[in-house]
């Protein structure tokens, strides 16, 4: 009986698991149809490419019945109260980190800059779940480099007009 390893959201490798349980872990959303799987030590492959999975079935494109989401989460790790579809993009908001950087807020928006800059490689690697974490941080940065910003330029501008008054 073949032995499937499979590399998951957090980027760690899982396994050994029999075939059972894979299924299972698609059945539960676990793993996805992008999934890195790996059958008997071979090399790692999307989890599509191995039929026996169900992967790619009729049902969705994705496994799982039609019209349901798909998620990327380990074993044992809790569901997310509304987590991104595996199949949807994964915005990056990196050119908004990059006006909030340099238009309001320079030290906030860096981190801004550094979280939106890891999105993509993380959705190409497979690590959808770190990657809406990723995305969810540099929205956030973003979001609060602006606000402070704003508020930092219209007290500047106060003490501007104040001091010419004088």
């Amino acid at each position: 009986m073949a032995d499937y390893r499979f590399i998951g959201g957090d980027g760690k490798e899982y396994g050994p698991y029999p075939i059972e349980q894979m299924r299972q872990f698609m059945a539960e959303n676990r793993l996805v149809a992008t999934s890195q799987v790996s059958m008997d030590g071979g090399p790692f492959q999307p989890a599509s490419s191995f039929p026996e999975l169900g992967a790619g079935t009729p049902q969705s494109p994705m496994g799982g019945t039609a019209g349901s989401q798909q998620y990327q989460q380990m074993p044992g790790q809790p569901m997310h109260a509304q987590p991104m579809a595996a199949g949807q993009p994964v915005p990056n908001y990196l050119v908004q980190s990059i006006l909030v950087t340099l238009c309001c807020c320079l030290p906030l928006g860096i981190p801004a800059i550094v979280y939106s800059a890891k999105v993509d490689g993380l959705v190409s690697s497979g690590q959808h779940a770190a990657a809406v974490e990723a995305s969810n941080k540099a929205k956030m940065w973003g979001w609060i480099a602006f606000g402070l910003g704003i508020v930092a330029n219209i007290i500047i501008i106060g003490l501007q007009v104040a001091a010419q008054s004088l």
